[in-house]
C-alpha cells in the first residue's frame, strides 16, 4: 500500500510542478486524456498521456461554484474555455474530449 501512496503522492508532485513552471512534458499528441475539475476555489485542467503522466496542467481560481454547486455557469464555461484554449496553444493539438 504505500508503494502507491508514494506513486500518487510523486504523480502529483510531477502535476504540481507542471502547473507551477507553465511547462509542457514531451508527449505523443496522440491518446492525450483530459480531465477537467470544477473546485470551489478554482477549475483545473489536467492532461496526461496514455499512462497517466501529467503533460500540462493550469487552473484559474474562480467563484463560480459553491458548497458543489454551479452559481455562474457562464462564469464557469469562460473559465473552461479559456484553459482548454491555452492548453491547446501549449499543446500544439485540439482538445475534443474531457473528463470531468
Amino acid at each position: 500500500m504505500m508503494k502507491g501512496l508514494k506513486k500518487a503522492n510523486n504523480t502529483l508532485q510531477e502535476f504540481s510542478d507542471l502547473v507551477e513552471s507553465k511547462q509542457v512534458s514531451s508527449h505523443n499528441q496522440k491518446n492525450l486524456r483530459v480531465g477537467i475539475d470544477l473546485g470551489t476555489s478554482s477549475i483545473v485542467l489536467s492532461v496526461v498521456n496514455d499512462k497517466g503522466k501529467p503533460i500540462y496542467g493550469a487552473f484559474e481560481y474562480n467563484e463560480s461554484i459553491r458548497d458543489g454547486l454551479v452559481v455562474d455557469y457562464v462564469g464557469a464555461v469562460t473559465i473552461t474555455r479559456a484553459l482548454k484554449a491555452k492548453a491547446e496553444a501549449a499543446l500544439g493539438t485540439e482538445l475534443v474530449y474531457a473528463a470531468a
